[in-house]
């Protein structure tokens, strides 16, 4: 008996790892540590299960294939690269880390369409805006590349002039809320963190009654909600700005993020280093090194079927210069220059789903904004400067009634403005044609003064599905505006309607038509409706948007995006050649913008990414006081953009790379003809020939643009090199003619597009 208790024991002792063991295996993402749940974990000898929502898989009963080998394991999941290994020894826990494919990951990217009409609407996710070449790191900026789109001014930056309107015409919405500005130093740099973008939906026209009163498109940007899993972070270093993000849960329903960037040029050069590097000959000097700060914060509360966000975005840009060169050619230009531009918005962003057929969204908060501007000096060493703050309080509630086919949509704004102004400047000219004796001959005026406004705004859609084939939507929009220009000042009363619809009809299967008109008005800007400054009594500026167009599916990666418009312009301010307030802007203007735009898209997936967009555009203004009619300044007659994103191949397949190719006729401009020497002072005063007769030569610029993301077990780094005018060739932005003009008949080319390249790191644990 003693015998073969001994021999049991030995057995037990020494045979052990032969037994049948339990094992947890944890399957977690490479690159961020995150659980994976669903994938699919094969052990050869023993069976298979699937990971829960913690990335975990358990196997009870385990049996060994041999004393070295426990078992082959093998793990699957959609969107991750299979892994296969042995399980050595006799563990009772793994860990594992799947690789991401994120060729089928980006595939599976879902992109919002917030509003349903598709007439000059374009939708890009967050892998294109991100992974675009030409863009120095910045989603914002990919709205360059798309058709309709003018870049003002340098393509460097930002801003821009959409089918024939001005820049102050678009609006932008970021979350569903307002901005004070959209982008830094005039279009550098958007004023969000790239790492939150999610999409964008862009209007290049025809825009349906949600996106308000303007003349021009509508850009929407969508920030993606926080991370629920655990916190995260995210920091990134940039050529010339860099940034931190840091997200995760609070409880179950509740969840947040909190971002912030700062420039820091001015970090390292000083102002007398920053002036010796650009001033060159100038006598120029520079007082403050150009920077710019931004952050956004959310907090989000998960309802039972929505949620509640709660949002701030701030941001801010200032730089200062000294003018010394101007004393020759405009003196009263000559002094210091400083600029100090704030914005700051808080919103409540309310959605709810209350059954089936009625859902409401509900914004409500404050935007601010304040400008500092000052430059020159007047004969006594006053400067001109302007200095104004404007504080918006708004509520913005809709409700939509859905059943069936139909919807209807009730929604409202009220805004509360009030803006204390005070300046001493030049008054400003709606006729942009250049005055030959520059800031030092236009007359100047100072106001202190505050203007209040009340607006009202109403308005209803109805959207309809007519069987297989016909969708209709009619909305109309109808603006009440009381102006107070201050105690003593005058008051006065805007209203308008804007009746806006469109059509879309479904041929087949592949091809869609659209149809989309509207009748569009905006407030004229600020300073033509200030008494003492403007004329308080002028109304709205009005447009007409009338669009036609096709999609057509050419496969399931490959689309087209015709579409042709016509945009008559009407009451449009213009200055009557009277100098003084009341009487200086009358709505005595008028202008049209037609054209035709392209867009060939491939479908975003497996790392690549690509459109091809052309551009067809006329734009001009007319003086009806004058007769004379010009090209507007963002008449650009052809565009062509080529923009395209892949991996490599073999043994760099972990890179990806892309280009971004732009040529275009030059932008109109006015051309110095001759001079004149001024009397009694003696300096030398151009002769313009007529306003925007000229156009400067055909554009072209090539960008590239190569990345790579390494993953680590629980964090990876993204490596991003976008270098700009990768040829060198030297576009001509303008001319300088010297300050005494006399190089008239042969000026100096100008040219605002150099070889750049920029360089990101992007951390994210």
């Amino acid at each position: 008996m003693k015998q073969i208790s001994m021999a049991a024991l030995s057995l037990l002792l020494f045979a052990s790892p032969s037994l049948a063991t339990e094992l947890q295996i944890t399957v977690l993402q490479k690159g961020s540590g995150d659980p994976v749940e669903g994938a699919t974990v094969v052990l050869k000898n023993n069976g298979y299960t699937t990971t829960d929502n913690q990335g975990i898989a358990l196997f009870d009963a385990v049996t060994p294939s041999s004393k070295a080998v426990l078992d082959e394991l093998k793990i699957l999941n959609q969107g991750y690269q299979t892994l296969e290994q042995s399980i050595t020894g006799n563990p009772t826990t793994l860990t594992l880390y799947l690789r991401p494919n994120l060729a089928e990951l980006e595939g599976l990217e879902v992109v919002e369409e917030r509003v349903q009409e598709k007439a000059s609407k374009i939708v890009l996710s967050a892998n294109e805006l991100r992974n675009a070449a030409g863009s120095q790191g910045d989603p914002i900026k990919v709205l360059q590349s798309l058709p309709g789109v003018v870049a003002a001014g340098s393509s460097n930056e930002g801003q821009a002039y959409m089918r024939g309107s001005d820049t102050q015409d678009n609006e932008f919405w970021v979350d569903d809320l307002p901005l004070g500005y959209l982008f830094h130093w005039g279009g550098t740099q958007s004023v969000i963190n790239p790492a939150l973008v999610s999409d964008f939906n862009v209007f290049l026209g025809g825009f349906p009654i949600e996106y308000g009163d303007k003349l021009g498109g509508v850009i929407d940007v969508k920030l993606r909600t926080p991370k629920t899993d655990r916190i995260h972070s995210n920091i990134r270093l940039g050529t010339y700005e860099s940034s931190f993000l840091v997200e995760g849960p609070i409880t179950e329903n509740d969840s947040f993020y909190i971002a912030a960037r700062r420039s820091y040029l001015d970090l390292l050069y000083s102002p007398e280093a920053l002036t010796k590097l650009v001033a060159g000959d100038t006598k120029d000097t520079v007082l403050q090194v150009p920077k710019f700060y931004d952050m956004q914060a959310l907090y989000r509360h998960e309802t039972n079927n929505g949620s509640i966000d709660v949002e701030y975005f701030k941001a801010r840009d200032q730089l200062a210069f000294t003018l010394n060169d101007a004393k020759v050619t405009d003196p009263e230009l000559a002094g210091d220059l400083k600029f100090d531009l704030q914005s700051e918005t808080f919103g409540i962003n309310w959605k709810e789903q209350w059954n089936e057929n009625i859902s409401h969204h509900i914004r409500t908060g404050f935007l601010k904004t304040s400008s500092y501007f000052q430059i020159g000096a007047d004969p006594y060493g006053n400067p001109f400067f302007t200095d104004i703050t404007n504080s918006n309080s708004f509520f913005l509630p809709s409700v939509t009634w859905k059943k069936d086919d139909t919807a209807v949509t009730l929604g409202g704004e009220y805004w509360n403005v009030k803006t204390p102004v005070e300046l001493y400047i030049a008054v400003p000219s709606s006729d942009p044609s250049p005055t030959p004796g520059g800031f030092t001959s236009q007359p100047k005026q100072k106001i202190k003064s505050i203007l209040t406004a009340s607006v009202y705004t109403p308005y209803i859609k109805h959207t309809k599905q007519w069987g297989d084939k016909w969708k209709t939507s009619v909305g109309l929009r109808y603006t009440y505006i009381n102006l107070d220009h201050g105690v003593g000042k005058a008051t006065s009363d805007l209203r308008g309607a804007s009746p806006r619809m469109s059509v879309e009809f479904q041929e087949n299967e592949d091809r869609l038509w659209l149809l989309s008109w509207g009748d569009y008005f905006q407030l004229p800007q600020g300073y033509q409706i200030l008494d003492g400054f403007g004329n308080p009594q002028i109304n709205y500026i009005r447009a007409e948007h009338r669009i036609l167009g096709v999609e057509q599916k050419i496969n399931n990666t490959w689309s087209v995006k015709a579409e042709i418009y016509h945009k008559p312009m009407r009451d449009l301010v213009v200055d009557t050649g009277v100098l003084t307030s009341p009487n200086n802007y009358a709505n005595k203007g008028k202008g049209v913008s037609y054209g035709f735009d392209l867009f060939v898209k491939r479908k975003a997936e497996g790392r690549q990414l690509g459109w091809l967009s052309y551009s067809w555009m006329k734009s001009k203004r007319t003086n009806l006081l004058t007769g004379k009619t010009a090209r507007f300044a963002g008449d650009q007659p052809h565009t062509f953009t080529a923009v395209w994103g892949q991996p490599f191949t073999g043994s760099w397949s972990d890179w990806d790379w892309g280009f971004k190719f732009q040529a275009h006729s030059g932008l109109p401009y006015t051309k110095v003809i001759g001079r004149v020497q001024e009397a009694g002072t003696g300096r030398w005063l151009p002769i313009y020939e007529e306003y925007n007769s000229s156009r400067l030569p055909f554009y072209a610029k090539l960008d590239v643009r190569m990345s790579k993301e390494v993953l680590y077990d629980t964090w990876k780094m993204k490596y991003v090199f976008d270098i700009q005018n990768v040829t060198f060739r030297q576009n001509v932005s303008s001319y300088d003619y010297e300050d005494d003009f006399s190089n008239y008949n042969n000026p100096t080319v100008v040219s605002n597009d150099i070889f750049l390249p920029y360089f990101g790191i992007e951390a994210e644990f």
